[in-house]
């Protein structure tokens, strides 16, 4: 019974934000059939076609990402500020370095480096999007459970 409990909590952490870039990216990116002739350049349109074909994959490399790092990582630090702090700035390092290394990979040199720098800033803003809800998606989750535990079925338990 708890595999599942735990199941359900990595399911809902990854859902939940996948459905809010999702509905973000079907409100403001229109769509396009056609991926944007600038090959040197991530573009939003890029990404949405991109994130179109290939959501299920990242969501059960995110589903096991969730479940093998996150988590575990979250409950140890859940206690310790100074490592709150450790893991948002690692975090932080990791999204900047992925997101200047992918628009590096697609950079044409001859485009100057304002391409590699507009490329880098949306994968850096989508990538930190993403972790932002992960973080407020776990917060709350452990919100509620603090709150359901001075709550039953009677009525308090606890004083709060």
């Amino acid at each position: 019974m708890e595999y599942i409990k735990k199941s359900i909590r990595i399911a809902i952490s990854v859902f939940i934000p996948f459905v809010i870039l999702a509905k973000l990216e079907n409100t403001y990116i229109p769509y396009q059939i056609h991926a944007s002739t600038a090959t040197s350049q991530f573009t939003l349109y890029d990404m949405k076609i991109f994130f179109s074909h290939t959501m299920p994959l990242l969501y059960v490399v995110a589903f096991i990402l969730q479940g093998l790092v996150i988590i575990p990582l979250w409950n140890k630090i859940a206690a310790n500020r100074a490592l709150k702090i450790i893991v948002a700035v690692d975090v932080f390092s990791i999204t900047l370095t992925s997101s200047f290394g992918l628009a590096y990979i697609v950079w044409d040199s001859s485009t100057g480096l304002t391409s590699i720098f507009a490329s880098a800033i949306v994968l850096l803003f989508i990538q930190g999007l993403y972790w932002l809800l992960i973080y407020i998606t776990l917060y709350s989750m452990d919100r509620l459970v603090d709150v359901q535990k001075y709550f039953t079925f009677t009525g308090f338990s606890k004083e709060l």
